[in-house]
């Protein structure tokens, strides 16, 4: 289990980013569809063992599954009827989720990491709505996919129903804190 050491946090830069705003929302690229029926994958954050269990609205990734491009999962924000993600402007619980659709690649065997993210090149933000709106505009839930396309770039994305990115972000960089390997059910 991770836990944050008691005390004050350090005075020290802990976040650094370049934002750029347009008039307007651009319309988010196309994304793949997946390119066939999932395997089914663990949730490595919900597993007995996990070293970092997550819990609240931050079980909002479900049926996560691996592919042969990489891997998708469910997004189903269960939230609140009100809370203080009403207040957040960005869709935190989404772009966590996203982030950690990044373990998710069927085109490695073996264990899937469970990771904390720790940067982020780019994200890309194509819809204004927090996590309560994404959730009431979308109450039969969306796609977190996680793709190499054919030149070796990666990708991550919340898809909307129609395939286009409502978030598109790339660079996700985690630090692994264990392996869980399906095949044994056990932890590394």
């Amino acid at each position: 289990m991770l836990t944050p050491a008691d005390g004050p946090v350090p005075a020290r830069e802990h976040t650094r980013a370049t934002v750029h705003l347009a008039r307007a929302l651009p319309t988010g690229p196309l994304c793949p569809p997946a390119p066939e029926v999932p395997r089914t994958a663990p949730n490595t954050y919900e597993i007995d063992g996990t070293s970092v269990e997550l819990s609240g609205v931050f079980r909002s990734l479900r049926n996560p599954g691996l592919l042969s491009d990489g891997g998708t999962a469910d997004l189903r924000l269960g939230l609140p009827a009100q809370s203080l993600l009403d207040r957040f402007v960005i869709p935190s619980t989404a772009l966590d989720c996203l982030l950690r659709t990044s373990v998710l690649d069927g085109r490695r065997p073996g264990p899937v990491p469970v990771i904390v993210p720790t940067g982020l090149a780019d994200i890309r933000l194509y819809t204004g709505a927090n996590d309560p709106a994404l959730a009431a505009a979308h109450p039969q839930g969306l796609t977190l996919r996680h793709w190499y396309a054919a030149d070796g770039a990666e990708h991550c994305a919340l898809v909307g129903p129609d395939g286009r990115a409502l978030i598109a972000a790339t660079g996700i960089t985690g630090a692994v804190r264990g392996s869980y390997d399906p095949s044994t059910g056990r932890w590394s």
